[in-house]
């Protein structure tokens, strides 16, 4: 029996989408997997004959019994992952997917209970997720992984100390936010990609990075805000905070960095319950959330997110979770 990772082969990105893959890919590799390699392309025009011939490929090495950790969604378009899975169950595979994002949650894949039934095990985020794709009919074994990890190439040196400053990185377009940043808020240092030059007084704007040379520029000693604003012309990215673990909040701990979350968002609870950092209802209360902050709370927020930065640099998160999936997939043959 061999165990594969499905690893999806694209440019490298500035925003959330190489980065958590392909830290699960090496992350798996590091528990003795071998890689299933797919090279991102358009397989929306493929005729259903070229697309199998080109799944039959992929898995050509895979055989009976082995364990498949397919990273879903793929980008591919979702009748290749159907017809993916599909090959894997026709070679008796056990599978498990870990979700990086649910597309039904999102607005785009009404089918995906129905995908997910056809596996064996499925490794979501935290409770929330899990709980709506559980009322959305999800019968399969659900584990939760509450954290994306965030390696990282080079050892970043962590801060001991917390300024009452703040940073935002990310799609900055979902961050509607930092364009009425008034020169009374805390200063606001922005990472990332936006599409247009509107920031507010007291916003210092960096550009956009890929994600090693994004680790080395952002202030270690600030706070970091996970915020999505839902945009005017169509976008719930805000409703979908209360469902995901939002990849930039790994990056934020990653570098030992308190985080500021959406008090409705699904990653609140975890992160006021470890004293990670604190929750808003709008941005405009950071300013007095700041002011309201004790030098022991900052101490100690500051002494946590550093501790938790070594879990997500080692992988702890998804090594656990795929860890208990196998236990599960060897529970049920066993039983």
């Amino acid at each position: 029996m061999k165990r594969w990772a499905v690893n999806v082969i694209q440019p490298q990105s500035r925003d959330a989408v190489t980065k958590p893959k392909s830290d699960v890919t090496e992350i798996a590799q590091s528990l003795g997997y071998g890689r299933i390699s797919i090279r991102m392309q358009n397989t929306r025009e493929m005729s259903d004959v070229a697309l199998k011939a080109l799944i039959d490929g992929i898995t050509s090495e895979v055989e009976r019994g082995d364990i498949v950790l397919h990273q879903f969604p793929t980008l591919l378009g979702f009748r290749f992952e159907e017809m993916f899975i599909n090959c894997l169950k026709q070679k008796d595979t056990k599978i498990i997917v870990l979700m990086h994002d649910s597309e039904w949650l999102r607005g785009f894949y009404p089918k995906e209970n129905d995908f997910l039934n056809s596996v064996d095990v499925v490794i979501g985020h935290g409770d929330k997720m899990n709980d709506a794709l559980r009322n959305y009919g999800v019968r399969t074994n659900i584990v939760k992984k509450e954290l994306f990890d965030y390696l990282q190439e080079k050892g970043i040196p962590l801060s001991y100390t917390l300024e009452k400053k703040a940073v935002v990185a990310g799609n900055l377009d979902k961050s509607i936010f930092i364009e009425t940043w008034s020169k009374n808020m805390p200063e606001l240092h922005a990472f990332g990609g936006k599409s247009t030059d509107s920031f507010g007084d007291n916003v210092v704007y960096h550009g956009s990075f890929i994600a090693q040379d994004l680790v080395e520029k952002i202030p270690k000693n600030y706070f970091g805000i996970s915020w999505d604003d839902n945009l005017p012309g169509g976008g719930d990215y805000q409703g979908y905070t209360r469902f995901n673990s939002p990849h930039k909040v790994s990056l934020y701990l990653s570098l030992g960095m308190p985080v500021i979350v959406w008090e409705e968002s699904a990653i609140a609870e975890f992160i006021t319950k470890n004293h990670l950092g604190f929750t808003i209802t709008t941005p405009n209360e950071i300013k007095e959330k700041f002011q309201s902050l004790s030098e022991n709370q900052l101490v100690e927020f500051k002494n946590n997110a550093n501790k938790i930065s070594k879990a997500l640099r080692s992988g702890m998160f998804t090594r656990k979770a795929v860890i208990e999936a196998e236990s599960i997939i060897n529970g049920i043959e066993n039983g």
